[in-house]
C-alpha cells in the first residue's frame, strides 16, 4: 500500500489526490466507503474520472484496464482510457452496463453477463482506479470521480400510457 495524498494546485481545476510509486507493478487507488455498497441505481449510468501519470507506455505498454469493481466474489474490470503522454491528463467515462466490462479473472475478453453485473452494483465491495502500468518510479494523479446515474429517460411504452389514461376516466 502506497499513501495517497491531496495537491491544491494540480487537478482540474485545481486540486487532486495523488501517490508516488516507489517500487514494481501498479498503482491503484481504492474507491471510498460513499462509492461503494448498493449501486444497481447507477445501473446505464457512468463512472467518470480523469487521471494523468509522469510516464506513459512504459516497459512494453500499458495493461489498459483502469477500473476494478468487485463485490460478491465476482471482480470485474474495465478497459478504457490512459495517459499517452507523460503530465497529460485524461478523462475517461465507464457506462455501468454489462457490455463495457469483462471479468478480471482468468480470460480478459470474457464479457460478462447482465446478471454478474447487477449482482456486483447490488454489493460493491471495492472500486479501484488505476492510474499507472509502469515498472519503476512514476507518480499518477486522480481528480473528478463520479458516479452518474443514467439521465436518459427509459421510454414506456405507449400501451402504459393508454391503460394509465382510461384508468385515469
Amino acid at each position: 500500500h502506497w499513501n495517497a495524498y491531496w495537491s491544491a494546485t494540480d487537478g482540474l481545476p485545481g486540486g487532486c489526490i495523488y501517490t508516488p510509486d516507489v517500487g514494481p507493478g501498479g498503482t491503484s487507488f481504492a474507491a471510498p466507503i460513499k462509492f461503494l455498497g448498493d449501486k444497481t441505481d447507477y445501473l446505464g449510468g457512468t463512472i467518470s474520472f480523469d487521471m494523468r501519470n509522469n510516464v506513459a507506455d512504459y516497459e512494453g505498454g500499458p495493461t489498459y484496464y483502469n477500473i476494478w469493481l468487485f463485490g460478491s466474489g465476482i471482480m470485474l474490470t474495465h478497459r478504457g482510457a490512459y495517459p499517452t503522454v507523460p503530465y497529460q491528463w485524461v478523462h475517461d467515462d465507464a457506462a455501468l452496463d454489462s457490455q463495457s466490462w469483462t471479468y478480471a479473472v482468468g480470460d480478459l475478453a470474457t464479457p460478462v453477463t447482465p446478471d454478474d453485473f447487477v449482482t456486483v452494483l447490488e454489493n460493491l465491495e471495492g472500486m479501484y482506479i488505476q492510474t499507472d502500468w509502469g515498472w519503476g518510479s512514476d507518480t499518477g494523479w486522480l481528480d473528478n470521480v463520479e458516479i452518474a446515474q443514467n439521465t436518459v429517460p427509459i421510454p414506456v411504452p405507449g400501451a402504459v400510457w393508454l391503460l394509465g389514461c382510461g384508468l385515469a376516466c
